[in-house]
């Protein structure tokens, strides 16, 4: 079983393409989906401001990451001009992926921010090689040495998202899920 990683410049539609397969696959083919979306926070201006957390199952939020010039605090790091709540992060997420079973897990991203906790990274390289379980993640096309290894890793395929696959990508990493999980067998 091959895992799915969804990698493109930022801002191309990778949360996008991954919203839509969830979307489908839960309300369609009632699909057990678990994991968690990275969402922008824009002011009014329209300027990214930071990033929630947002779980998919229980519809939780959290903070990920925040320009807005909150002093720092145990638990934070710095990445160019965000203050990031790595402790946040892995109250909210560490949890989910110690514990999902016989499910495809939704990992929105694999990325710089995430990757402050060690505890993630180590989540990640353990569930994409996991049999009960079918991850399917967004990456950046650069990053820290566990994206390349991810990449290269036999479990994983790669898909670009770019301005001529972003509208097709969705229904045809469905269908591969499908395919690949049997589609009378997807986690439910």
């Amino acid at each position: 079983m091959k895992n799915i990683l969804i990698t493109g410049v930022p801002g191309i539609g990778k949360t996008t393409v991954i919203k839509h397969i969830v979307e489908k696959l839960i309300t369609v083919e009632g699909a057990n989906i678990h994991g968690f979306f990275t969402e922008e926070i824009r002011n009014d201006q329209k300027q990214r401001m930071g990033f929630d957390i947002v779980m998919i199952k229980e519809n939780r939020r959290i903070q990920l990451a925040d320009k807005r010039g909150v002093l720092p605090q145990e638990g934070t790091k710095y990445l160019g001009q965000y203050i990031v709540y790595v402790k946040n992060f892995e109250q909210m997420v560490l949890p989910l992926l110690h514990s999902v079973s016989n499910a495809i897990l939704v990992i929105d991203e694999i990325g710089k921010m995430e990757l402050f906790s060690s505890q993630f990274e180590q989540a990640v390289k353990s569930l994409v090689h996991r049999k009960d379980i079918f991850v399917i993640a967004t990456v950046p096309v650069k990053g820290p040495p566990i994206i390349s290894h991810l990449k290269e890793d036999q479990n994983c395929q790669v898909f670009w998202v770019n301005e001529k696959t972003r509208d097709t990508l969705p229904d045809k990493l469905i269908n591969i899920v499908k395919q690949i999980n049997n589609p009378n067998k997807l986690p439910k």
